[in-house]
């Protein structure tokens, strides 16, 4: 709870029993989200949500190379969490007539260059998802990422595509795995520190040749996704 929580609010949301009741105090339920993000900020969840709304529902996002199909991603069976998944379907008009063999993409989002430090910095994000791609098949989490995806066009909440768009992801198509560091300082070294001791491990080696790494940077400025400006670490390096 949070300091300026409403009992009223309380008292509505847990006696609620039925989805129409749900969605009748969907209302009260973001309110008492704000109230408590106020209280406790999430930077990186802020972060999350103006990307999801600059590809997913903004008059931009059909120019955008990338949906997000989910944030906070976590599977309890195999105890996978991910900031994002996205799915990335070019928006050029030949990749727009064809809504099937689309790519998956994972998305760390790092608020800030204190963030790529320490137990949860970048070094540990590497290592988990070498762990992940290694020891479980793509195929189930495109699958997923797929429906999910499929359910949101479906209820009209993608905008520019027709409610009756279904996509597929290619289960065999190699993956990308996106850095999205949000505000990083030019002047600091802590990212290039950081990552140039990633590059030197074996565990860079072997991830490169399941997933493509990618550093996400922008279009002048905004959250849109786009291929041409996602680089390579060792581009990123090279131009910095």
């Amino acid at each position: 709870e949070h300091k300026a929580h409403q009992t009223k609010y309380k008292q509505q949301i847990l006696s609620a029993k039925t989805v129409l009741e749900y969605i009748d105090i969907i209302p009260l339920i973001k309110a008492e989200m704000d109230l408590y993000f106020y209280e406790h900020p999430k930077l990186e969840r802020e972060i999350q949500q103006h990307i999801l709304r600059e590809n997913n529902r903004t008059s931009l996002a059909g120019d955008t190379d990338y949906y997000i199909a989910d944030i906070e991603y976590a599977n309890m069976q195999n105890g996978s969490r991910f900031d994002m998944l996205a799915v990335k379907w070019r928006s050029t008009s030949p990749s727009r007539k064809n809504s099937s063999g689309l790519a998956l993409s994972f998305i760390e989002v790092k608020y800030g260059d204190n963030a790529l430090m320490g137990v949860a910095g970048l070094k540990k994000h590497f290592e988990d998802m070498e762990s992940f791609l290694a020891s479980h098949p793509a195929s189930y989490i495109c699958a997923e990422t797929q429906k999910m995806f499929n359910q949101k066009v479906e209820l009209g909440i993608i905008n520019g595509l027709s409610e009756s768009t279904k996509i597929s992801i290619e289960h065999d198509r190699k993956t990308e795995f996106i850095l999205l560091i949000a505000n990083h300082k030019p002047a600091s070294s802590v990212f290039i520190r950081e990552l140039d001791i990633i590059m030197k491990t074996d565990i860079y080696k072997r991830l490169c040749e399941m997933t493509d790494i990618r550093i996400a940077s922008s279009s002048l400025m905004g959250y849109g996704l786009y291929e041409k400006t996602m680089l390579s670490p060792e581009d990123y390096i090279y131009e910095n």
